[in-house]
């Protein structure tokens, strides 16, 4: 039984460690990765790469559905991210106002004009 205990915590450090390093090399989405994964762990060390038989390049990002456990849920972001292009088009006026005014920048004119900030 010790040695199993010994194993499962060695095995719980690991996973921390391998997360942390995910998480400093790709950001939140790093304590998501599951090293269990091998479509997860293909796309990390090979991704955009061309198949050695084929020539076929592998994708270099790919999206994957997960089960988030709890803790790790509570780490990620909840804020979802969207490209400058669709905030400029999606954004109000008064909602690129506020975004101005966080960066110290002009708040006043048409729309047109504070996106264009």
């Amino acid at each position: 039984k010790d040695v199993e205990a010994a194993a499962t915590k060695d095995k719980e450090n690991a996973l921390a460690t391998f997360r942390s390093w995910a998480v400093a090399q790709m950001g939140p989405d790093g304590a998501l990765l599951n090293p269990a994964s091998s479509k997860q762990i293909q796309t990390l060390l090979f991704g955009g790469s061309a198949n050695q038989k084929t020539g076929e390049l592998l994708e270099a990002e790919r999206d994957f559905d997960v089960d988030v456990e709890e803790d790790v849920a509570e780490a990620a972001p909840t804020e979802v991210l969207v490209t400058r292009a669709e905030f400029l088009e999606k954004a109000n006026a008064a909602r690129l106002r506020e975004e101005l005014k966080a960066r110290g920048l002009k708040v006043s004119g048409a729309k047109a004009d504070l996106a264009a900030r």
